[in-house]
């Protein structure tokens, strides 16, 4: 089995990535009150055994445990200033849990910074900044007219 990316892109069949890291996680016993990624400084073995069970599996790429691992997820728990060890530690562990078998991918999610929901418009098009209070009830299940637009 090709152990890069580039010749597993050009044999042109799909491949098997490893599975959710955070459900294999949780269903040892780390519940969502934990820092997934935290774990690979606090419990690498752990993180490194979970690897290999995908490797054993018949995973064909395996993700690195650093799907929040980034300074703004990792805030919420403190550990911003650690985010360069996290990540390092996670591609170790993977990278030995493949053993030269498999090649590595890293795992990010969105930075989920909150976003304001967008204004719905009329189907009348004619206001596009009319606020929310303007819409009647019906507007908002159905793209239907608000009370400003009705009014002209």
């Amino acid at each position: 089995m090709p152990t890069d990316f580039r010749s597993l892109i050009a044999d042109g069949r799909v491949h098997v990535f490893d599975g959710a890291m955070g459900t294999m996680l949780y269903g040892k016993g780390f519940f969502l009150n934990v820092c997934y990624d935290e774990l690979n400084i606090k419990q690498p073995r752990l993180v490194q055994e979970v690897h290999a069970e995908y490797v054993r599996a018949g995973a064909e790429i395996l993700e690195t445990n650093t799907f929040g691992a980034n300074p703004l997820k990792l805030n919420s728990y403190g550990l911003a200033d650690d985010t360069e060890k996290i990540n390092r530690t996670a591609a170790e562990l993977a990278r030995a849990a493949a053993a030269r078998s498999v090649p590595l991918a890293s795992a990010s999610s969105p930075l989920a910074r909150p976003r304001k929901p967008k204004r719905k418009h009329c189907s009348l098009g004619r206001c596009r900044a009319c606020s929310p209070a303007a819409w009647t009830a019906s507007c908002w299940r159905r793209s239907a007219t608000c009370r400003k637009c009705t009014r002209r």
